[in-house]
This record gives structure tokens, C-alpha cells and sequence, in this order.
């Protein structure tokens, strides 16, 4: 296939017109023959805007509505939870009500979903699945134990950033210490001594004699610390119940490859396993899809679109399609930018990964929309031309607004944030940043990270501490008094780092910083979605924009450290942001040593035009655009709607901010309680109950928060009277810990139901347990939203009769209510709350409630009066 030709004419020739039809467009030939495989595994090779999204939506209608296979027989692996949410609801106009029985998720919520199962029946030991802030705090730990007698130690993280860091070294070592494949615990081998060979040549001038004061300068002397290190870890974890995403994975894979019985139950649950983004996959998060689906995998994804392998995506993508065999579909129409981009970016790819090419994994894409007329080259210059030059185009108001331009960069360092807000005002523009991190957090809302003032916080106080700053409360009140969000969105990844902080270490925050200052707001398991601002330029890193496109894209900042020489990631890290755009590519280059960085832009030939940055050189034409985009449907936690009904400022806070509350022994023992019941009827009739009430209290809540025992003594009596009210009147248990997702018109709830159980009289019971102590007749309706989307999510939601809400520290105070009643006004009181999340309009009203509230200064109801 040919590059196309273009006319090469003004420097802001027309646009193609887009359409402002909401409608799909209709599939491609290519995509028809992708979505009708018949059987077999498949692979889908997915160019950049080449409607992956739509064909692998398209595949799930087909085999439910053509070949007739149950939903709930369709397993659906995304990459990120957001591309889960996208995915359920274009499956939702597509099957209506049915698809509440899909099973959509990210790879690592099925592993852990189908590893708690076999946790339940006794085919694996019981655990406390932790986070990623979590496992970098508890390296850290490791690391000052493992290197107490090496001063480097404390002086390594203010002189290393990112991959050299002595944290990136720690993941390294533990990736490759639980590798069960050769292969790739040799490559993960490799890569930890390379990162380490950088550290030692970037302090070898400085510092040799620190490493060889320490005897850590040696390779092989680094390298017994480092298993010292994470020997550490792996002890450390076993004693405290915990499990983190990649142990987890690798102790289910091992029970799948070991157990035949046990293989079969969970493959003949799954008579099509389809995924998406399989670029992204680890090897052993291939490797389960592969033991699960069997023959029936259907791969959708791109190559040269893979930018996670610093989260250990296999670099060999092709490899699973080797070993299975799998047919090979290409997609190479593209509906989303011009040609001159998708040259430039086939252009720069090819000449940097010659073997994508060679492989077939790389060609050239067809834009769709062009039909032979003149369009923009892609243009290069520095940041302030590129400014200039987006501003001049918004002056010109005709159609084209702020939020159809995006700045898109490897890494949104404050550095970048800062250089950034002092060109807005010069150029007259305003900026949106989507992308946080707990460093920009800390320096933005308390103002301590700039000069080196990370807080001296004693563990088991860290998040207590945090929310006690009177700078927290400013933010919140203002963002509640404006209704504007964006500001107390900066919250959430550094609530969740203090939180990791108090749950799973001993270190105080100044200590375990480190660790924590690079956790970024998409770690955050539900968050609020970001709105974007028509005003403002949106900026965000290439890693927050993927699967995003904009009109126009200024992508920086190109030199000597992007694309790094020799970086395949970095090669595609930069075609990702090159093809986002859909009409207008500029490449923003440094002003340092200018000819070597004009020299790096060679791979693109002479198809590269130098901004128009001078006004008389800038003709101004119409640019026709898409509608603004508007954020997508919400995503909200069950557990944050009974909050909802109590206090929507408290939801407000919790939802955008992740204002989570204060840990106290109640939620404590109601977690607690939690685990034990859900090992009791998991265990169903044969339960040990002393054995299930010891796990529960283990594994309910993390082992470092201990209870007195008069309150351990209480959640034993509380636990003993609910196992024996259910020996009593249940008859059978149906489901326990029952996952679910309610996908409504207007947004969606993710949550999971307590149990489901068959009573003496025949009626299904759908039990909710709740840590309050009582639930009063006045506040009934607060309490009962969670188990109203339980009954519209779930599969068995249509057969349930019965409603029951629990407090587990007061059994004997339950309310029953009919389920006929609930369901029918539900879907109003949901899709009520999915407006006023979207629309950001929160109405607290006084009342009791408020009498503890620590928010309530800022609350506008009680300001009232």
C-alpha cells in the first residue's frame, strides 16, 4: 500500500468537514469478517482509530443475538475501568436489560473475583487483596530493613526519579522474584540490570564512594540486598494476610495449571472469552485468559499502540497469538485523522520499529474522511509558537473552542504545570490539567513538596492528620460553595496514599513518601469523571489520553529526553499522541541545542512544516468540529449511595474527592464482620463458626488497626446470633459477595451483594448487612437505595421476594421489606442521582445527621440555618 499524496498548499488549508451525527458509522468489511468469526481463537489487529471499541461491542451482539449464547456465558476483559464503563453502556443499546448478566471487567478484577471464589471453597487459602500505594509502601519498609546498614539508601530518591529510582529497582526485583515462567523472569532480570547500571553510571562521578563505602556498588552485591529485600516482602505479606494484584495472579494461574477439576469448573463457565487492548497484557495475565478461554479467545488490540510495559506488559504481544494459533484480522480504516497525520506517524513508527513492520503488525492506515482535497500537514516548532499559533486559531471563532485542543506530554511534572500557567496569561488561554499525582497534590493543597516539608505523620494517623489540615477544609468549602469540582479532584490520589500509609505500614509518611509521590489519580479504584471545561486547553499526559481525540494536539515536548534513542516504548508512547489528533499535529520541540533537536524530527523527512506563528503568515479558515464533548455517564460506588440519601455534601466530598472517613472501630468491626459472614455461608451448612469468626477478624480489615477485646467480644455475640438466625430460617444459600453492575440511561452503579439465600418458605432473600447499629423507621429510605441497584444489577434480581437490612452489631433490629415495591421505583431514584452527579448539584438538607458531621461548616444547608 501506497502513501497518499497531498497538495501541499497554504499553511492552513481547509479542514474536511466531520459529521455531527452521534450514530456509528456502519461496519467495514474488514470489521464484518473480524466480528462474524466463527470459531477458534481470533486476533483482531486494531489500527489507531480504526473503531476497535465498535467491533469488539459488535462481537458481543453477534454472539448473543446470532449465535445464541447466553450472556452470562460471555466473559469481557478491558484494561482500564473506565474503557469498562464505555463498554457497558454501548452493550446496553445494543441489548437493553440483558446486559446485566455480561461479565465486563478489567483482567485483574476477574482474576481477583474468581481467586475470592476459590478462596470460598477451599481451593485457595484466605486473603486481603492490597493496592498498588499499598505494595510500594510495604517495599519501601522492606527496603530501609533489607539496607540499614547502607547510607545511599536514604539519599538515593532526591537524586533518582522515575525508572532510576531506587522504588522502580524495588518492583523490578519483586516482578522477577515471582515469575513462575523462565523466560520471562529472565527478561524481568535483564530489565532490573539495566535500571541498575543507569543508577550506578549517573553516581558514579559524584558518588563511587558512597556505593563502595556501602558495598552496594557491585551488581552482584546490589543484587543479594535486593532479594533480601523482597524475601522480606514476600514474608511480611504471609504474615499479615495480605496479597497483592501480581502474587495473587500468580497463585491462581498455579492452581489452574494443577488442578485439572478444578480448570474445567471455571473454563465451562466462559463459552467465549473476548479481550481487549491484549497489547497490554503481562504474561501471566495471558497466560489465565488462555487456560480459561481455551479455544474460544477472541483478541482485540494494536501493537504498536502498547505503552504499559513499566507496568509489565509483555513486550512480546505476538507471543500468545503464536502460541495459539489464532487467525489474524486487520482493521486499517481510519475514522479519526486526517491523512497527513497518520503518514507522519506510520512514517516515524517504521523508522523506529522496523520489526512491527516486518512482523505485519505496522501498515499504513486509510483515513476515512479524507477525499483527495487539501488538509494541514502536521507542523513543528517550540512552545511558544505553538501557543501562539493555537491562539490565533481561537481568536478566529468560527466553531473552534478551547476544549478542542489538547497538550499532551510523557510526564505532567509540575515543572511542565508551572512553565504552562505562566504562558497562559501572555497568550490569553486557559488551561485544564486532568492528570495528578499525590507530589502535585501535597505542593498544590498544603503546600509542603515544593521546598522539601513532606509532613512527619506516625502511620495509623496519616489520613486523620491529612484531614485535619485547615487547608482541607478550605478546599472542600470552596468547591462545594462554587460547585466546581476540578480543584478537590487533586484530593484523591494523595487520600488514597495516606490511607495506603495507615492500612499496610509502619513507616511514617515522610518516610514512605518515596514510595507514594508518583501514585496518580487513575490508581483511585471509583472516581468522579472529569468534565471538560469548553474555556480551557486540555492538558494531560499521552497515558490519560489514550483512547481520547482532539481537533488539535500539541504534543511535547520533543528533544533529547522524548522520544528517548533506542526507547521502543518511548517510540510508542509518541505515535500514540501523534494520532490523537484528528485534524491538526504539532510537534512541540525544545529550544536546547536546537540543531541536534531539529536533527531527532529527521524520521519524518521533509513532511514537516514550521508553525505559522507570524500573523500575516496565519489564514484563518472555518474549522468544522464535532459538539463538545461532555463527560461520560457516572460511575458510582453502592456503598457511597446509602451516603447519597444521608448527605449528598458527604457523597460530594467522598465521590469527587475521596474524602474518606476517618477509620474507627465501628467500620472496623462491621468489616470484620463482613468476612466472617461472607466464609460462613460460603461454607454453607457445614460452616466452622469459631474457624470463620478468627478469618473474618483477620481478614476483615488490616491486622496493623487492632481492637480492644471487649469490642471483639461484641462482634462475637453480634456474629454467633446472625449464624444462628440463619441456621434457622435459611434453607439454602444461593450466591455470596454476588458482584454486580447496573447500567442505567443516565450512568451506572458498581457493587456486589451480601447474600443471596433461600428461606423454610420457599422466597429468595436478598440480605444487606449494615454496620450502623440500628436503622430507624425515619431513615429507612437512606438505607435502602444499595439493595434497590442490587436488584435491578443482579442476574437474580427479578427472582428475589425479599429484602433484608441487617445491622450486624444489632441482628435482632432487621427490616424486611418487599422487593415487588423496591424495584418498581428504583430506576427513577437512581437515574435522579446519576442527573445530579453529572450536573455536580448537590442540595444537603439539615437534620440530625448533622450534629457530628465534621463537614458541616462548609455545608451550605447548615450555613442556612
Amino acid at each position: 500500500m501506497q502513501l497518499h499524496r497531498h497538495s501541499q498548499g497554504s499553511p492552513l488549508a481547509p479542514h474536511i468537514a466531520l459529521s455531527n451525527s452521534r450514530n456509528a458509522p456502519e461496519l467495514t468489511q474488514e470489521q464484518k469478517l473480524a466480528v462474524s468469526h466463527r470459531s477458534g481463537p481470533a486476533c483482531v489487529i486494531a489500527g489507531v482509530g480504526t473503531g476497535k471499541t465498535q467491533t469488539l461491542c459488535e462481537r458481543i451482539v453477534y454472539l448473543v443475538k446470532k449465535k445464541r449464547l447466553k450472556p452470562e456465558k460471555i466473559a469481557v476483559t478491558t484494561f482500564t475501568r473506565k474503557a469498562t464503563a464505555e463498554l457497558y453502556q454501548r452493550a446496553r443499546e445494543k441489548l437493553g436489560d440483558r446486559t446485566r448478566k455480561l461479565k465486563i471487567s478489567t483482567i485483574d478484577a476477574l482474576t481477583s473475583d474468581l481467586a475470592a471464589e476459590a478462596a470460598r471453597r477451599g481451593w485457595l487459602s484466605h486473603f486481603q487483596l492490597i493496592g498498588d500505594a499499598e505494595q510500594r509502601v510495604l517495599l519501601r519498609e522492606c527496603a530501609w530493613e533489607a539496607w540499614s546498614d547502607a547510607p545511599w539508601t536514604l539519599r538515593i530518591d532526591s537524586a533518582f526519579k522515575d525508572a532510576q529510582s531506587l522504588q522502580a529497582l524495588l518492583e523490578y526485583a519483586y516482578r522477577a522474584e515471582v515469575a513462575e515462567d523462565p523466560g520471562e523472569r529472565h527478561r524481568l532480570e535483564q530489565q532490573l540490570r539495566q535500571a541498575f547500571e543507569r543508577m550506578r553510571g549517573n553516581w558514579w562521578d559524584k558518588t563511587s564512594e558512597i556505593f563502595s563505602g556501602s558495598g552496594c556498588y557491585s551488581w552482584r552485591t546490589a543484587r543479594i540486598r535486593l532479594k533480601d529485600c523482597t524475601g522480606r516482602y514476600l514474608q511480611k505479606i504471609k504474615k499479615f494476610g495480605f496479597c497483592d494484584h501480581d502474587g495473587l495472579r500468580q497463585r491462581f494461574l498455579r492452581l489452574l495449571r494443577e488442578d485439572q477439576n478444578i480448570r474445567r469448573e471455571f473454563t465451562s463457565r466462559f463459552h467465549a472469552v473476548l479481550v481487549d487492548e491484549f497489547q497490554d497484557t503481562s504474561s501471566s495475565q495471558a497466560e489465565v485468559l488462555r487456560l480459561l478461554a481455551g479455544r474460544n479467545l477472541w483478541i482485540v488490540g494494536d501493537p504498536c499502540q502498547q505503552i504499559y510495559e513499566w507496568r509489565g506488559a509483555n513486550p512480546d504481544p505476538l507471543k500468545l497469538i503464536r502460541k495459539l494459533k489464532a487467525k489474524r484480522y486487520f482493521l486499517t480504516q481510519n475514522f479519526r485523522s486526517t491523512q497527513p497525520i497518520l503518514d507522519n506517524a506510520f512514517r516515524f513508527l517504521s523508522k523506529r520499529l522496523p520489526r512491527l513492520r516486518k512482523e505485519g503488525m505496522l501498515g499504513p492506515l486509510d483515513a476515512a474522511k479524507w477525499n483527495g482535497g487539501d488538509v494541514h500537514p502536521a507542523y513543528r516548532g517550540n512552545l511558544d509558537q505553538a501557543l501562539r499559533f493555537a491562539s490565533a486559531l481561537l481568536n478566529d471563532r468560527r466553531g473552534l473552542s478551547p476544549s478542542d485542543i489538547a497538550i499532551l506530554s510523557r510526564d505532567l511534572t509540575s515543572n511542565t504545570i508551572k512553565r504552562l500557567e505562566r504562558k497562559a496569561g501572555e497568550y490569553a488561554l486557559q488551561f485544564q490539567f486532568h492528570s495528578t499525582s499525590t507530589e502535585r497534590a501535597l505542593e498544590k493543597i498544603i503546600g509542603t513538596a515544593s521546598h522539601g516539608g513532606v509532613p512527619h505523620w506516625k502511620a495509623g494517623e496519616v489520613l486523620n492528620k491529612l484531614y485535619h489540615r485547615r487547608e482541607i477544609f478550605s478546599l472542600l468549602g470552596r468547591s462545594l460553595r462554587h460547585g466546581d469540582f476540578e480543584e478537590l479532584r487533586t484530593l484523591r490520589p494523595l487520600a488514597m496514599a495516606a490511607d495506603a500509609v495507615d492500612r499496610a505500614s509502619s513507616l511514617p509518611f515522610d518516610e514512605a513518601w518515596p514510595a507514594l509521590k508518583k501514585t496518580q489519580d487513575r490508581d483511585v479504584t471509583v472516581t468522579a469523571a472529569v468534565v471538560p471545561r469548553k474555556d480551557a486547553v486540555q492538558v494531560m499526559t499521552i497515558h490519560a489520553a489514550k483512547g481520547l481525540e482532539f481537533p488539535i494536539v500539541l504534543l511535547m515536548t520533543w528533544g533529547k529526553k522524548f522520544p528517548r534513542e533506542g526507547s521502543a516504548e518511548d517510540a510508542r508512547l509518541a505515535y500514540v499522541g501523534m494520532t490523537r489528533a484528528k485534524h491538526i499535529l504539532v510537534l512541540v520541540h525544545t529550544m536546547d541545542r536546537l540543531q541536534e533537536t531539529l536533527g531527532r524530527l529527521k524520521n519524518f523527512g521533509r513532511h514537516l512544516s514550521r508553525v505559522p506563528y507570524r500573523r500575516e503568515e496565519i489564514q484563518i479558515h472555518p474549522i468544522q468540529t464535532e459538539r463538545a464533548r461532555s463527560a461520560p455517564p457516572p460511575l458510582v460506588a453502592a456503598t457511597h449511595l446509602d451516603l447519597y440519601r444521608q448527605c449528598p455534601l458527604k457523597f460530594a466530598a467522598y465521590h469527587e474527592g475521596r474524602f474518606l472517613p476517618e477509620w474507627s472501630k465501628s467500620q472496623s468491626m462491621g468489616s470484620r464482620m463482613h468476612k466472617a459472614l461472607e466464609l460462613f455461608l460460603s461454607a454453607w451448612p457445614n460452616a466452622d463458626i469459631s474457624k470463620c469468626l478468627q478469618e473474618g477478624l483477620k481478614y476483615g480489615d488490616s491486622p496493623l488497626r487492632k481492637l480492644p477485646r471487649p469490642i471483639v467480644e461484641r462482634v462475637e455475640e453480634g456474629f454467633r446470633a446472625i449464624t444462628d438466625d440463619l441456621r434457622r430460617t435459611c434453607k439454602a444459600v444461593i450466591d455470596v459477595e454476588h458482584r454486580y453492575r447496573y447500567v442505567g440511561s443516565g450512568g451506572q452503579v458498581e457493587g456486589a451483594i451480601d447474600a443471596l439465600v433461600e428461606n423454610r418458605q420457599g422466597a429468595m432473600v436478598l440480605k444487606e448487612w449494615k454496620t450502623s447499629p440500628d436503622i430507624p423507621s425515619e431513615n429507612i429510605r437512606q438505607y435502602r437505595l444499595q439493595a434497590c441497584a442490587g436488584l435491578l444489577g443482579s442476574k437474580f434480581g427479578k427472582a428475589v421476594d425479599l429484602v433484608e437490612l441487617v445491622p450486624v452489631l444489632s441482628p435482632e433490629k432487621l427490616v424486611r421489606l418487599k422487593a415487588k415495591e423496591l424495584r418498581e421505583n428504583a430506576p427513577e431514584q437512581l437515574e435522579n442521582i446519576f442527573k445530579a452527579v453529572q450536573n455536580r448539584k448537590y442540595d444537603p438538607q439539615k437534620g440530625p445527621h448533622c450534629k457530628r458531621c465534621p463537614l458541616k461548616r462548609q455545608c451550605p444547608a447548615w450555613a442556612r440555618g
